[in-house]
């Protein structure tokens, strides 16, 4: 079955609506938690951790295969996105882990969204967000600098992206948040994987 021949639904990114491809024999465009799927490809999360992050709910979530082709599904500003991260993580040879984009650049990303939102008159990104996403970016380059990302470069990145996000959050909202976030498996992995590097440098 070709794109064209797909029905069309509609999904809201940012503001605006944008048309979808919506193929019923599709696993991910059945599943309840399309939008989350949706939204995790276009970040760059690779399938193996999109089924990851969504274990244990139900309905099960979509076959790894089922979330590789659903791409293909995505409204275009997404797909775009998707297809431009995975022709960058084969430039930089990589991909194979939880995320097809490297620690620097989604920070530079975040970085540039801040600028334009700055120019735009939007509070959404504060100018304390910008300068600790700089500082932030400056660290993470003299880390690299070495070949790879320290462990303590690693727990900045979470510790400052909380702080950022804490800012945006009502009390409950926030509450909420962080019971998600140490609730994942992924998240407390690469916790345990840090404290362990950690533990083994001050040895």
């Amino acid at each position: 079955m070709t794109k064209t021949s797909l029905a069309i639904r509609t999904v809201l990114i940012g503001d605006r609506e944008y048309e979808k491809p919506y193929d019923p024999a599709c696993p991910c465009c059945r599943s309840p938690w399309h939008l989350q799927i949706d939204e995790m490809l276009s970040q760059g999360y690779t399938p193996h951790a999109i089924k990851r992050l969504l274990q244990g709910r139900k309905p099960a979530p979509p076959r790894i295969e089922h979330i590789s082709a659903h791409v293909d599904h995505l409204a275009e500003p997404h797909r775009k996105l998707r297809l431009q991260l995975e022709e960058d993580a084969r430039e930089r040879g990589d991909g194979a882990g939880l995320s097809l984009v490297s620690l620097a650049d989604a920070n530079k990303a975040l970085i540039q969204k801040g600028y334009a939102a700055l120019a735009a008159g939007d509070l959404e990104v504060t100018s304390r967000d910008l300068l600790r996403a700089m500082a932030l970016q400056a660290q993470l380059e003299k880390a690299a600098a070495g070949g790879q990302v320290s462990a303590d470069a690693w727990q900045a990145v979470f510790v400052e992206m909380l702080g950022i996000v804490r800012t945006h959050l009502s009390p409950a909202q926030w509450q909420a948040f962080t019971n998600d976030v140490y609730a994942s498996p992924t998240i407390r992995q690469v916790l345990a994987e840090q404290q362990a590097l950690t533990a083994g440098d001050s040895s």
